[in-house]
Order: C-alpha cells, then sequence, then structure tokens
C-alpha cells in the first residue's frame, strides 16, 4: 500500500511539473503567433486547393482533346 502511494504521489509531482512547464511555455508565447500560424495554414490549404484545381484542369483539358480526335 504503501509503495502505491508513493507511486501516485510521484505521478501527481510529474503530472503537476509538466503542467508549470506548459503554463510557462504559454506565458511566454508571442500573442500574434497564433495569428501567423493560422494565416499560414490558409495559406497552405488554398496553394493545396489551386494545385487541386490545376491537376483537375489538365485532367480535364486531356479528355476533350482525346474526345475531340476521335
Amino acid at each position: 500500500m504503501a509503495l502505491l502511494r508513493k507511486l501516485l504521489e510521484a505521478d501527481k509531482k510529474r503530472k503537476y511539473k509538466k503542467l508549470v512547464r506548459a503554463t510557462a511555455d504559454y506565458s511566454k508565447k508571442n500573442p500574434f503567433e497564433d495569428e501567423q500560424k493560422k494565416k499560414a495554414k490558409y495559406d497552405k490549404a488554398a496553394a493545396r486547393l489551386k494545385k487541386l484545381e490545376q491537376i483537375e484542369n489538365k485532367a480535364r483539358a486531356r479528355r476533350t482533346t482525346v474526345s475531340k480526335g476521335r
């Protein structure tokens, strides 16, 4: 029972340290960083969408040229 109590106590301390570390990291964070991340994510998604549209257009053009050639 004492061993179990010691293990639980150690686990609590470990979790508490993680929480303190995470809180300290968060307080150091640049508040504008989140906006930058959102913008980067949006730009990435927009670029991916543009690329997919280009591929789709190429495929469509290929299909129409093949059908016209027959």
